[in-house]
């Protein structure tokens, strides 16, 4: 009695359980490979997800002090704004930043740099410190004067400088001057947000920080954080900011600042489609996991049937329901942590893969760590767990005091419980078909759309360079004499200039749609040099191009898509007819009408446009337009990058970094959600197949063997062949089929969700519910083949020898 209230034979007792476990499945080696297989694919891929949310939502910024109380100030977005808040605020002490792209170095030697350009108390707001140096002072953070001070990142030093401790103090190129390097910031830090930063500079007025343009009454670009003060809780302090500031932004009519916490804003840069994909994926991952846990619990169920006479013996023995439970519990714990040190290999593999669509710079980076890793034993614990839950009830419920009773040949068919569990399996990978199905068919219908103009064989060469220090009017130089000199080029055929860009939006205005059609909204404007059209492949279908004669001093002429004609002058021909600037003080007229091309803000829209010559345009607009890209047309060659790049290094040695892609690239970044969604959807679905297929399997297999002594009776008394085989393969049917109208039925109340990421069918779409269907019963009766054939090939003899 003494002994039995000591916690060393309980341990004893459990160490005992362990052990027996390992002995039980080692004894079922396929059983228990496809057990902890199902469950560490489940589990990896859910942990490579966790891996991601992890890094976007919830894991803290690297090197932030006290998170929990800094907050966004969501309404102050501008330089002027800040300054006024920063000056009245009592309770919260804030600091702003803004993106910017900038470079570093110059022709050769430039590579692009993400960057931040951040008031001086940015650093000590976050409480993060440096490696090295400094961060900014007050006297650099100088709207009216020059700053020429940069803290860079710790990649940053390691890459380009070798970890150099001498860089602090170094003079460095980055986009439009010399900057001295005043600090290097901790490995891994941010900042506020999740993307890579390799460079901070103070807000000041050099053009690389575009402070002009935040000083403005309306001006944007500018995020502001806060760090609340002691004493302060969240609500007082954004009740005393409203109350503090609320004179001050009246004036400013600007609205009452709003407080939010700063874990609850980190995709400042990712893009809302790329966002609601992320969720789906974790959905998808989930039900996945899902399939795995019901297919590991039919192998259980099957397992548990086998130990049918094991388990009643130990009853029988005196062995309680409790106890039996905790052996149960015992064999869950080793497949739990056997699952769980495969499922690290494989989300250590594909982690990576998964972060690299949303966060390539930061794929590869602190992929398996401590967080993650206690994710995935917790994951795979709870799912071993559950996995076991209906095979537990199923044994516990039983008669456990006959040890024999079932031994005689009796209906083997699969159980209540293992043809729910089976169903359940196809629902979820149908639903999983369907959604891969639906993705698939959206970036195939997007990669049917006619551009209107054609992408392959043109580079194009782009660079901002106003933010290099370069005046609209310098900058527009220099994409002209790249024109000049990239038309010499061997194996260029065609070049041209645009202020606007093929696919990501461009300017609108200029123009008003004429007064008679109603139309509110402005055309956008390509300001184009006379061979552009050419460069891309659009056709002018009505009247005719541009010429040379089209410069400034002659008539002013516009060319028009068709959309436009058809809007702007419906049932009329559209050559001849006039466009009136927003000054009301020319008339263009319309000489051309070219075929339709999606150039506007994504490639599934068609805005309203005007193709205006470079000439008159600048001449009209007095040069405030600056060049968006250089586009070339050029043989399908190899080195014909390289020669391009030569060429404008050659011209422009001192330029800073000129992004240099094909146009079929920037199309391809469009499709990327979609791309996306039917990569990982087609990834999960294909490992559900597999699972359900593996499930589909075990469970008829486990049928046939059981009820081996039924077989050969039947064959006995003349059954044929072909019955056993209907047998066999209705009750695989009635499962598949349950589980398909299930599947379809959840597809479709599920779908309607993914109705904003589609594009050109419906969430309904017949082809791709039939598809995901025909591949279930194709995989279903794949499944069936081996039991099937196993089935027919019983000798009676033998069977009723058993019997």
């Amino acid at each position: 009695d003494a002994r039995g209230v000591w916690l060393w034979p309980w341990v004893v007792s459990f160490g005992q359980d362990l052990r027996y476990a390992l002995r039980l499945l080692r004894r079922q080696p396929l059983i228990t490979a496809t057990a902890v297989s199902a469950l560490a694919l489940g589990v990896g891929v859910n942990g490579a997800m966790f891996s991601l949310l992890d890094h976007l939502m919830f894991r803290p910024r690297d090197h932030i002090v006290e998170p929990d109380r800094l907050v966004h100030i969501d309404s102050i977005r501008n330089y002027a704004h800040f300054l006024n808040m920063r000056e009245r605020s009592r309770s919260v002490d804030v600091a702003a930043y803004g993106a910017r792209n900038l470079s570093i170095g110059r022709g050769i030697e430039a590579e692009p740099a993400p960057g931040e350009i951040v008031s001086h108390d940015y650093f000590d707001l976050l409480g993060v410190r440096p490696v090295l140096g400094r961060w900014f002072s007050a006297d650099e953070e100088t709207p009216r004067a020059l700053s020429p001070v940069a803290v860079i990142s710790h990649r940053l030093w390691q890459r380009r400088f070798g970890s150099d401790p001498a860089v602090v103090g170094e003079e460095i190129w980055i986009t439009n001057g010399f900057y001295t390097v005043v600090g290097v910031a901790p490995r891994g830090f941010t900042g506020a947000l999740v993307d890579p930063v390799d460079v901070w500079l103070p807000f000041s007025q050099n053009p690389a920080t575009g402070i002009s343009d935040l000083l403005r009454p309306n001006g944007s670009g500018t995020r502001t954080i806060g760090r609340i003060r002691a004493g302060f809780a969240f609500e007082s302090a954004a009740a005393e900011s409203a109350t503090v500031t609320l004179d001050t932004f009246r004036q400013l009519r600007a609205p009452v600042p709003e407080l939010t916490p700063f874990a609850e804003r980190r995709f400042e840069r990712s893009r809302i489609s790329d966002r609601t994909v992320a969720v789906w994926l974790v959905g998808a991952a989930g039900v996945l996991l899902l399939i795995a846990m019901a297919n590991v619990s039919g192998l259980l169920l099957v397992l548990g049937f086998e130990r049918r006479h094991e388990l009643a013996v130990r009853a029988q023995l005196g062995c309680g329901r409790w106890r039996i439970l905790r052996q149960l519990f015992s064999e869950c714990l080793v497949l739990a942590v056997l699952s769980s040190i495969v499922a690290g290999f494989v989300a250590f593999w594909t982690g990576p893969a998964v972060r690299g669509f949303f966060l390539a710079e930061a794929a590869a980076a602190d992929v398996l760590n401590v967080r993650m890793a206690a994710a995935i034993g917790a994951c795979a614990l709870l799912a071993s767990v559950l996995s076991a839950v209906v095979p537990a009830y199923a044994i516990l419920r039983g008669n456990l005091s006959r040890p024999f009773d079932g031994e005689r040949a009796g209906y083997g068919r699969p159980s209540r419980a293992n043809a729910v569990l089976l169903g359940t399996q196809v629902a979820c990978t149908l639903v999983l078909l369907i959604g891969a199905g639906l993705f698939g068919r959206s970036l195939e219908r997007v990669r049917q759309v006619d551009f209107g103009f054609d992408p392959f064989n043109v580079l194009v060469v782009r660079g901002d360079l106003t933010r290099a220090g370069y005046s609209t009017v310098e900058a527009n130089g220099v994409y002209e004499r790249l024109l000049d000199r990239v038309a010499e080029i061997p194996g260029v055929d065609s070049a041209g200039l645009n202020v606007s860009q093929p696919v990501g939006g461009g300017y609108a205005g200029m123009f008003l749609p004429p007064e008679e059609t109603g139309i509110s909204g402005l055309p956008l404007l390509h300001m184009v040099t006379s061979d552009y059209l050419e460069t891309l492949g659009i056709r002018v279908v009505a009247g005719r191009g541009f010429n040379a004669g089209d410069i400034d001093g002659a008539p002013p002429v516009v060319i028009v898509p068709e959309v436009t004609a058809r809007r702007y002058w419906p049932g009329e021909n559209a050559i001849g007819q006039c466009l009136e600037t927003l000054a009301g003080s020319r008339c263009f007229t319309v000489v051309g009408v070219a075929e339709d091309s999606r150039q506007g803000p994504a490639v599934t829209s068609m805005p309203d446009s005007i193709y205006l010559t470079w000439s008159q345009g600048r001449a009209l607009v007095q040069s405030s337009f600056a060049v968006q890209g250089l586009y070339i047309r050029m043989e399908n060659s190899r080195d014909a990058r390289r020669r391009v790049t030569t060429a404008i290094r050659a011209i422009e040695p001192d330029l800073p970094y000129m992004e240099a892609v094909s146009l079929w690239e920037l199309l391809d970044n469009q499709t990327r959600s979609w791309r996306l969604g039917a990569s990982m959807f087609r990834l999960f679905a294909g490992l559900a197949v597999v699972l359900a297929g593996i499930g589909i399997y075990g469970v008829l297999a486990s049928a046939v063997r059981r009820r081996t002594p039924e077989v050969g009776l039947r064959m006995a008394i003349g059954a044929e062949r072909s019955n056993i085989a209907r047998l066999v393969v209705g009750e695989g049917a009635v499962i598949v089929v349950g589980g398909c109208l299930a599947g379809v039925v959840a597809a479709r109340l599920l779908a309607g969700f993914l109705e904003g990421l589609l594009f050109g069918i419906p969430p309904t779409d017949a082809a791709a519910f039939a598809t995901a269907a025909i591949i279930v019963a194709a995989v279903a009766a794949l499944a069936c083949l081996v039991p099937t054939i196993r089935a027919v090939r019983v000798d009676p003899a033998v069977a009723l020898r058993r019997e």
